[in-house]
């Protein structure tokens, strides 16, 4: 084997174990040991609004969702969340954002379940039904004010800026399960524990990249079974099933 040759095989084993490194751990994307659906989404199908035309409007590019550990392990690919995060109105004012729904049928069974509430019509149900779970997907801020106070502002909500003394963006989830009829939604809560959890460790926001941990015992699945999967890119349109991705199937591992 010559020298050049064996430079170039080292190079290649050196890129492919950091490569399994960065795909193996944390909160990081779904690595080899585990299983993973991905979507690509469409660039610059989103648009802001027209009383606020400087203000940045996330764009979704890709979604991976995987199983590992007792855990699904999803990442978020956007441009602009971060500029929308840091952006200040006129008026001092800083907004949240709903980035994306994920959608979980856990039975696969598509009599049972429902579909969000934005994609019904009056008492006429969506096309695509039968989903048990929304996890919605929210960008916002983490807050204290001079006197102590504090709070969090996340999805489409805004605040005034100007009497906070920290200021931290954060992603959080939340789980919705969805009935038959179509007001059938109701929002589960996390015990103080878990909680907790989600504030330090199943949610962690990285420029543009959104990473989430959801365990499995919060949906009533095991290890062993399957799911059925798709998204709404709630920034495109959170009213129309065109938004709405196709259905992937993920076992669960």
């Amino acid at each position: 084997m010559t020298k050049r040759r064996s430079s170039v095989l080292r190079a290649r084993i050196v890129a492919g174990l950091l490569g399994f490194v960065l795909l193996s751990g944390g909160c990081g994307r779904p690595g080899s040991t585990g299983s993973k659906v991905v979507w690509s989404d469409s660039d610059g199908d989103v648009q802001g609004l027209a009383n606020l035309p400087d203000r940045p409007t996330p764009d979704l590019h890709e979604v991976m969702v995987g199983s590992k550990n007792g855990e699904l392990v999803a990442e978020l690919n956007l441009e602009n969340l971060r500029k929308r995060l840091d952006y200040v109105s006129a008026d001092g004012k800083r907004y949240g954002a709903s980035l994306v729904d994920i959608l979980l049928d856990v039975d696969l069974d598509p009599a049972t379940g429902g579909a969000p509430l934005s994609l019904w019509r009056a008492d006429t149900r969506p096309t695509r039904f039968g989903y048990e779970f929304r996890i919605a997907v929210l960008a916002g801020f983490r807050r204290q004010t001079a006197d102590g106070g504090s709070g969090r502002t996340v999805g489409d909500m805004s605040f005034d800026s100007a009497n906070q003394v920290k200021i931290e963006p954060i992603i959080t989830y939340q789980i919705w399960s969805l009935g038959a009829q179509r007001f059938g939604s109701k929002n589960i809560d996390l015990t103080e524990a878990d909680s907790a959890r989600l504030d330090t460790e199943l949610a962690a926001l990285d420029n543009d990249r959104v990473r989430l941990r959801i365990p499995y015992h919060y949906l009533g699945a095991k290890s062993g079974g399957r799911v059925r999967i798709a998204y709404l890119d709630v920034q495109e349109s959170a009213s129309t099933e065109s938004s709405l991705s196709e259905d992937k199937t993920l076992p669960l591992e």
